[in-house]
């Protein structure tokens, strides 16, 4: 998921030469680089939390047979999907810095999939950890719960 919206802004700034519209305001563009920084230093914290073990490829499916544990240390104290979060705000700080209306389609439909693949994860990690339950009640999905 990561790399579909960074191939697909390649291919139309630099195959297909359209322009984006980069907004004037620095303000505007300073906080879709924080952002898009934030995120990629969360999903690195959020990956090494969860592991290689935990991870799932993909591209070729989730493998049952993995021995996997359930993951609520670091930034899993506070959010259950944080890679899906890092993702969500390294998309908007894009979305920011070219301001356009295909990067504004690529992100909602970005984050419809990530919401999307969220809720099939939950559904897996019930089956697969009893105690996912009481896990799911004190955390939330993609904000801390208050």
């Amino acid at each position: 998921v990561t790399i579909i919206p960074s191939a697909i802004f390649v291919y139309l700034v630099f195959v297909n030469k359209l322009s984006f519209n980069v907004i004037t305001s620095e303000i505007v563009y300073i906080i879709g680089v924080i952002l898009l920084i934030s995120g990629g230093i969360l999903s690195q914290i959020a990956f090494r939390h969860i592991g290689y073990v935990n991870s799932d490829d993909f591209w070729h499916g989730r493998t049952i047979s993995k021995k996997r544990t359930l993951v609520t240390s670091g930034p899993y104290r506070f959010v259950r999907h944080p890679l899906a979060l890092s993702m969500i705000i390294s998309y908007a700080g894009l979305l920011l810095i070219f301001f356009h209306p295909i990067p504004l389609i690529i992100y909602l439909v970005c984050v419809a999939f990530i919401i999307f693949t969220s809720f099939n994860e939950e559904s897996f990690l019930k089956e697969q950890f009893p105690e996912y339950a009481e896990y799911k009640k004190r955390t939330g999905m993609f904000l801390p719960k208050i």
